[in-house]
C-alpha cells in the first residue's frame, strides 16, 4: 500500500526484477492462495484495476510486452482459464463499460502487419465436444440493438460487416 496525498499525486508502487547479462532477465510471479482444505473453499483471487477519479477519467490499464531486440521476436501474451475436474471450466469475459452520456466503449482486436512475411491471422475457434449426442460450441456474432422505443426515430440496430483483405499488387494473379 502506498500513501495517500491530501493534495497532489498519491504514492506509487514499482515492482521490478533484475536484468540478466548472460542469461534471461528475472521474472515476476503473482499467485493467489491455494485452498488446501476439504471444505469446498475456493482458491484466492487476484484483482488488478486502475484508479478511480471523482472528477475526470479513470486511469488506463496497459498489459504489453516490449519490442524485441535486434535478432528476436517480441514476447507473447497468454491468458487461459484452467481445466475443470468436475463441471464447466472457467469462462473468459472481456466487457467494455456502459456510458451514461455517450457511446459505449469500443472493443478492438487488431493483428500485426508483416513487412517480410504475411500479416498475422485472426482465428476464432468454438469449443469441441467429445460427448455422445452433444454439439460443438457455437460462434455467435451479434450487432448491437437499437433499443430506443421512440416513435419519431428510435434508431437502428447495428450492422455485421465482414470484408476480405484488398490486394494492392499490380499482377492479375493477385487476389483480394
Amino acid at each position: 500500500v502506498s500513501g495517500q496525498a491530501a493534495s497532489g499525486r498519491g504514492g506509487y508502487i514499482r515492482l521490478s526484477v533484475g536484468d540478466g547479462y548472460s542469461g534471461e532477465g528475472g521474472y515476476v510471479s503473482i499467485s493467489g492462495g491455494k485452498a488446501a482444505s476439504t471444505t469446498g473453499a475456493t482458491g484466492g483471487y487476484i484483482s488488478i484495476k486502475s484508479g478511480y477519479s471523482a472528477q475526470t477519467s479513470s486511469g488506463p490499464l496497459s498489459v504489453r510486452t516490449p519490442d524485441s531486440g535486434a535478432y528476436g521476436v517480441s514476447g507473447e501474451i497468454s491468458m487461459a482459464t484452467g481445466t475443470s475436474a468436475y463441471g464447466t471450466s472457467g469462462s473468459f469475459t472481456i466487457v467494455t463499460g456502459e456510458s451514461n452520456s455517450g457511446h459505449g466503449g469500443d472493443f478492438r482486436v487488431t493483428v500485426g502487419a508483416g513487412n517480410s512475411g504475411n500479416g498475422g491471422d485472426l482465428m476464432l475457434f468454438a469449443g469441441e465436444s467429445s460427448a455422445e449426442r452433444k454439439t460443438g460450441g457455437n460462434v455467435l456474432i451479434t450487432a448491437g440493438e437499437g433499443s430506443n422505443t421512440g416513435t419519431t426515430d428510435g434508431g437502428d440496430g447495428g450492422k455485421v460487416q465482414i470484408f476480405a483483405g484488398a490486394a494492392q499488387g499490380k499482377n492479375e494473379a493477385d487476389d483480394g
